[in-house]
């Protein structure tokens, strides 16, 4: 051939062309469900299943180029997943492979009383080039580690951690006090010993970390009375009935005077797996309780109290019910299906349409997964009910709020918010009324102290001090008094007799009689000055 070069150049432009149209003709997006199918609870994958099923139809209503579809991957119980995640998952992903298709895993991530191991799961669908998605239960990611895998779940562990050091900072509380339940969902586990490690690392900080495997008979007495000797400020990780007994427990002992604050994390406000934070029980208690809930700070998602009862939400929570029993003979109460679980599962799905169908209409390689979770991350995504963030490790940061528990209107009152784009900064939404005394913020430390000593022995000190100097200054009075009283008798006397002569000064010399001229030589010179004037 006279031009190899000529003749290599279109030959490179021809499998480059046939690429782009072998790329650009994926037209089927698989959705793949991988996790465990039981028991039936809020870790359980049946529970995300109707929520994947409904955001996969809606996908497919808003356009009609892609056809996503959806399947599950069985898993029947924690053994399956915890053993042989990685393998069950390249199985399916052999079975479900074909010509114009890609497939995208979704799952709920860690489960309640099952160790499985994520990261295996994640790297194997690196090797297999598919991206992967937590939905529910959250995860840290390193992307240069794990670069396909996403986390676009609501609850982020790591940002109520931040929250709390955020919040401990802002009031220049340096004494902190953990109480961790063991008996408590696995995320209480992450957050107190996270925040343990955060505190500590912290120059001129102290915290201390209680662990209780709380029963029907804990009260939490030693644990009140441990931090009442070292700090002011308790945050408590436990189940939300703990934490009115302790509270209960922390008025019988005078702990709710307002010098301290009790501060809790609820990702998820009234989830029944960690109950609902409300001082009534309908027992003799009542009372008790909701003084004492005056003293309760808590860290929640900034959502309005409406969002929830939205036109949207309303109509996602009915048709997960609906499509619950349809499949599994199962419905929830409101308890069980929270507003952050039901749309965050929902939206990460939708967002994965979005970002699919996006990198399609731009001639994307779709099945490039590593390109294609670069397309998630550092978005700001508005949905259907909220605002959200994906970082550029692609997690999801959502907006948190500080609030107080208003007993007035039984509502939390957020006055503290943090942002998705300004994490680690506080910004003030309102104003913490009602707080008992109206000591807020309690100080760090009182001002005689945790034990309240410091001050006998500064007083007493005082007093030694003030008693000596009364006595210096009494006897510095003593002898001015003495020395002026002196003073003035001598200038008395001196005053009544200074012009009294005398009598052998009285005559002149030669002279016998009194009678007699008086020479001007006889007298004291000083004196006849005296008299001349």
């Amino acid at each position: 051939m006279r031009y190899p070069a000529l003749s290599f150049m279109i030959c490179l432009f021809i499998v480059v062309s046939v690429e782009n149209v072998l790329t650009n003709s994926i037209d089927e997006v698989a959705v793949v469900a991988f996790g465990c199918t039981a028991p039936l609870g809020f870790a359980s994958l049946l529970r995300a299943i109707p929520l994947y099923q409904l955001a996969v139809e809606e996908l497919n209503r808003r356009q009609s180029v892609l056809n996503f579809t959806f399947s599950v991957v069985p898993a029947r119980n924690c053994l399956a997943v915890a053993v042989k995640d990685d393998d069950i998952l390249a199985k399916w992903y052999y079975k479900l492979q074909k010509p114009r298709r890609i497939i995208i895993f979704i799952g709920i991530g860690s489960e309640i009383g099952c160790t499985a191991n994520d990261v295996s799961v994640y790297n194997m669908a690196a090797e297999l080039n598919c991206l992967i998605i937590n939905s529910v239960s959250g995860l840290e990611i390193n992307p240069a580690l794990l670069p396909t895998a996403l986390s676009l779940s609501a609850i982020r562990s790591s940002s109520y951690v931040q929250l709390c050091v955020s919040l401990t900072s802002e009031f220049n509380w340096t004494s902190v006090f953990i109480v961790w339940d063991k008996n408590s969902s696995l995320i209480n586990n992450y957050m107190a010993t996270s925040l343990q490690d955060q505190l500590a690392s912290k120059i001129g900080s102290l915290c201390t970390l209680r662990t209780v495997a709380s029963d029907d008979a804990t009260t939490f007495r030693l644990e009140l009375i441990a931090f009442r000797r070292v700090s002011r400020v308790l945050f408590f990780f436990g189940h939300a009935t703990k934490l009115r007994r302790l509270l209960i427990t922390a008025i019988q002992l005078n702990m709710t005077d307002g010098n301290f604050a009790y501060i809790v994390v609820d990702p998820i406000p009234n989830l029944g797996q960690n109950g609902r934070f409300t001082w009534y029980n309908n027992d003799i208690n009542d009372q008790e309780a909701k003084e004492a809930f005056r003293s309760l700070i808590i860290l929640q998602p900034a959502i309005s109290n409406t969002s929830g009862t939205s036109n949207a939400s309303v109509r996602l929570r009915s048709q997960f019910n609906r499509r619950s029993s349809e499949l599994f003979n199962v419905t929830y109460s409101p308890a069980e299906q929270p507003f952050q679980f039901i749309t965050s599962t929902f939206d990460g799905v939708i967002l994965l349409g979005t970002v699919t169908f996006e990198a399609w209409k731009s001639g994307a390689d779709l099945s490039d997964a590593r390109q294609m979770a670069n397309q998630f991350r550092d978005r700001t995504v508005r949905s259907d009910f909220t605002d959200y963030y994906v970082n550029r490790n692609g997690v999801r940061v959502d907006n948190l709020a500080i609030a107080f528990y208003n007993l007035q209107n039984e509502q939390r009152e957020p006055f503290l918010v943090q942002f998705f784009n300004a994490s680690g900064i506080l910004q003030k939404s309102g104003t913490v009324t009602g707080w008992p005394n109206l000591l807020w913020p309690p100080r760090n430390q009182p001002i005689c102290g945790y034990l309240g000593d410091s001050c006998q022995t500064t007083d007493s000190s005082a007093l030694l001090y003030i008693v000596l100097a009364a006595t210096v200054v009494g006897l510095g009075l003593a002898f001015v008094i003495v020395f002026q009283k002196f003073r003035h008798h001598r200038l008395t006397v001196f005053m009544e007799q200074w012009f009294l002569l005398d009598a052998s000064r009285m005559k002149s010399p030669g002279q016998a009689a009194f009678g007699s001229s008086v020479s001007s030589r006889g007298l004291d010179p000083w004196h006849c000055r005296s008299i001349q004037k």
